[in-house]
């Protein structure tokens, strides 16, 4: 199951070190490939943040002039099968390579397609594993069927 699998991680991780920091997501593969996953499928902002063009520009075949409101269709990018091992599913091994280690993928844009007007990534990050450890650690109560 796959919160077993996280709480495993997590408390693995924690019998050597006092606390979970941002630094530690690459000690913790799997439980950042679910974080990664729960933002790429849950889909919670569906478009990016408008972006306006501040030149003309050619994009393939397309003619973009300058003043013209740009949005990203983000739910496209997430659902992508070109992208997406599993694009229709929820699956942390879309973060995941064949040794078990946690991969990005640029098609990942959880907060749009500019990450520098987003300064609090790193405190979002840190936030969620800390909330994630939290309700895992409260499944050490529940007993998990497999």
């Amino acid at each position: 199951m796959l919160q077993a699998k996280v709480h495993k991680e997590i408390d693995a991780f924690l019998e050597n070190n006092e606390n979970l920091q941002y630094e530690d997501c690459t000690n913790l593969p799997y439980t950042n490939a679910v974080i990664h996953e729960i933002q790429r499928f849950s889909n919670v902002a569906p478009l990016g943040l408008p972006k306006i063009c501040t030149q003309d520009i050619k994009l393939q075949n397309y003619s973009i002039t300058k003043g013209t409101i740009i949005e990203t269709n983000l739910a496209s990018v997430h659902m992508d099968p070109k992208k997406w091992k599993f694009p229709d599913s929820f699956n942390p091994s879309n973060f995941l390579n064949k040794e078990g280690k946690f991969q990005d993928n640029e098609a990942f844009l959880p907060f749009s397609t500019d990450m520098k007007c987003h300064t609090g990534k790193d405190t979002i990050w840190t936030t969620s594993k800390l909330n994630q450890g939290a309700f895992f650690a409260d499944m050490a109560e529940i007993p998990l069927t497999k």
